[in-house]
């Protein structure tokens, strides 16, 4: 048995701005079943509450930032939870049967933060408790794709949800000694729910973020004991419900967030099914009921700042101290060891890549880190027992500036911390206006505008990129005021990308869908390249040579020294090129070894710079780390010169129609 190795607990106050999304609360005869109670188990970015009979979740709750997603791979061993004791169904239920572990807390779904959260989400969603008997044939594919739908909704004004999961109990759920033999565990006796549900909470992009939204949806699987092929249950339907029929499944409370219910808001519909028809059914993003137009018609909203706890099911591990407000050990443990996680992970050994790399290897990035501000020192601090307030008040003070001197907001003490910055320095606003951040869709790949319309950025960062950011100097943990957030119609790879053995032809051009309303950039001439005697690189990637820290500002830093490319067409560059790793005919290295000064992940296919006659020329785009380099960041890169694709980039942009590039 084990614990979670890092506790972030489901947060009511994610989707910010004063809104609170608590997690359900039991009814009597919730309660009655409830391990403990009614106690609140907590994992990473995730919490749930046991039912005692069952031995499984009665209710999940988590929170997703899918601006933040970090790629983890899943396939880990399912352990036990010490804390849960007995109330847990175990390997034996599970193995040597047609009867799957679903992960009601889909693991997808945690893995975003840090590189070190996003691992504890990853393994915490691998405990016995968060697992509930499925048939092997029930898809969860369902889920994910009515998350995404909802995500789409949302992507105009954040990336986040508040997500409830749980099963639905009836008396007449079979025991698995009542399935035929191939879905039947030996001992000791578990029960198929019947069916499973799940509701999802944003801010509403059509009142502008100013009113949430509650969505309800219901799978059942309660006729897959009867069928071991499980024919049957792929007939069955994903169908909208409301908040009102989960509570009356359930005999959980959702309170005030009924009334931000989508389909209880939208009265025909529900008079519908009241009369007998069945609850809407779910096969595309447009099958699912939004009302809250006409719900905000009527004069309902959802109210900010409503006062509730984490959970009123249970009541908080605390202590008190000569009548003094409680210390909440919880809620401390979770601040400590969300800072505790951010220290760790500016002190990680190794970055984070789109694909598994070496050094050499391309430079976009699938995750991001956030920072602890003082606010929730001071809560912490304001919590504590006065007799620990000095040493809590240290602990965190310097947990959290670490982390701020890591990721580049905060200046370090010494020269010698200051040996973790890659180089560079904060661009302010207004300026390398061409440099925009590609979104696919979290924030991973940098590009440069190059026509009203036409973004160019590196084929390694993939063909799914579906936004840019222009104009602004920050993406996470928020868009800067001056963003401006425009879709790409089309994302052209070159045809002759080919990443392996040695990244060939890596560009592609991105046809936006409005003008970006900032100035493109100029190409360099080759001649040009060849005599500048400094480099200017700019990008919204790592900041770090070794650690995954700083992606989502723009940065900038200048390489004083000359390229090493081919000037002439027979100038002669022996080993280099295969030693260094590079295409001479079209690329050329920036940088050196132990130089400190570099593009890093995050910066792929962002621009490289050459000052000429008083103006800043495109002169490549970031492509990967040099073949000889010792660390991922810091001794040199390798970028493509898009002067040398001129043809191929004329054509692409002409096909789709839009304003060509200038001279």
């Amino acid at each position: 048995m084990a614990q979670p190795e890092l506790v972030i607990p489901y947060d009511p106050g994610f989707l910010g701005d004063g809104f609170r999304v608590p997690m359900p609360a039991l009814g009597d005869a919730a309660r009655a079943r409830a391990v403990g109670d009614g106690q609140v188990f907590d994992y990473t970015h995730y919490s749930l509450v046991m039912d005692r009979g069952r031995r499984t979740a009665m209710l999940t709750a988590n929170n997703i930032d899918a601006s933040r997603k970090v790629q983890i791979g899943g396939g880990l061993t399912w352990i036990m939870d010490e804390r849960v004791g007995e109330h847990q169904l175990g390997r034996e239920t599970y193995d040597h049967n047609q009867i799957d572990k679903g992960h009601l807390v889909r693991r997808e779904d945690v893995l975003w933060g840090t590189v070190a959260e996003a691992r504890a989400a990853n393994k915490a969603t691998y405990f016995y408790s968060n697992a509930s008997p499925q048939h092997k044939n029930f898809n969860q594919d369902e889920w994910k794709a009515i998350e995404d739908w909802v995500l789409e909704r949302a992507t105009d004004f954040s990336y986040r949800l508040c997500v409830f999961t749980g099963p639905v109990f009836t008396d007449s759920d079979p025991t698995l000694a009542d399935l035929p033999p191939e879905l039947r565990a030996v001992s000791p006796p578990a029960r198929l729910p019947a069916a499973f549900w799940k509701v999802i909470v944003l801010r509403d992009a059509e009142a502008g973020g100013d009113d949430l939204s509650a969505v309800a949806f219901a799978i059942k699987q309660s006729e897959a004991w009867n069928d071991m092929h499980g024919q049957r249950l792929l007939d069955l339907k994903l169908h909208q419900v409301t908040m009102a029929a989960i509570e009356t499944w359930t005999g959980l409370d959702f309170g005030m967030l009924k009334e931000v219910d989508e389909l209880a808001a939208a009265r025909v519909r529900l008079r519908s099914v009241a009369a007998g028809d069945a609850w809407p059914i779910i096969g595309a993003a447009s099958d699912i009921t939004w009302s809250g137009n006409e719900r905000r018609a009527r004069g309902q909203r959802a109210a900010r700042g409503i006062a509730g706890t984490r959970n009123a099911a249970a009541a908080p591990l605390s202590a008190t101290c000569c009548g003094r407000n409680p210390f909440d050990a919880q809620v401390a443990i979770a601040a400590l060891s969300t800072d505790l996680v951010r220290l760790a992970d500016s002190v990680a050994a190794t970055p984070v890549a789109r694909t598994p790399r070496g050094v050499g290897g391309p430079r976009g990035v699938t995750t991001a880190e956030g920072a602890a501000g003082n606010t929730q020192i001071e809560a912490l601090v304001a919590a504590a027992p006065e007799a620990m307030r000095d040493r809590v008040l240290r602990f965190a003070r310097a947990i959290t500036q670490e982390g701020q001197v890591a990721r580049g907001e905060r200046l370090p003490e010494s020269a010698e911390a200051n040996k973790r910055v890659v180089g560079g320095g904060l661009v302010p606003p207004g300026a390398f206006l061409h440099c925009v951040c590609i979104g696919t869709p979290d924030w991973a790949c940098t590009g440069v505008l190059v026509a009203p319309r036409v973004v160019l950025t590196a084929a390694h960062c993939g063909g799914a990129i579906n936004r840019i950011m222009a104009g602004g100097t920050t993406v996470l943990p928020y868009l800067s005021a001056d963003a401006r957030v425009i879709a790409v119609r089309k994302a052209v790879v070159h045809p002759d990308y080919r990443a392996h053995p040695r990244n060939e032809n890596d560009i592609t051009v991105l046809i936006l869908d409005a003008p970006a309303l900032t100035p493109p950039a100029v190409f360099a001439k080759p001649e040009e390249i060849g005599a500048a005697s400094s480099f200017d690189i700019v990008g919204f990637g790592y900041n770090d040579p070794v650690r995954p820290l700083g992606l989502g500002t723009k940065r900038r830093v200048t390489v004083d020294l000359p390229a090493i490319m081919a000037r002439m067409p027979d100038e002669d560059l022996g080993q280099l090129p295969e030693m260094l790793g590079f295409h001479p005919n079209y690329e050329f290295v920036a940088g050196r070894k132990m130089l400190g000064k570099d593009s890093c992940n995050g910066d792929s296919g962002g621009p490289i710079y050459i000052p000429v006659g008083g103006n800043f020329k495109l002169a490549g785009l970031t492509s990967r780390a040099t073949r000889g380099a010792s660390v991922g960041c810091g001794d040199g890169g390798i970028y493509v010169q898009p002067q040398r694709f001129r043809d191929w980039i004329d054509a692409t942009v002409a096909a789709a129609g839009v304003e060509p590039l200038g001279g």
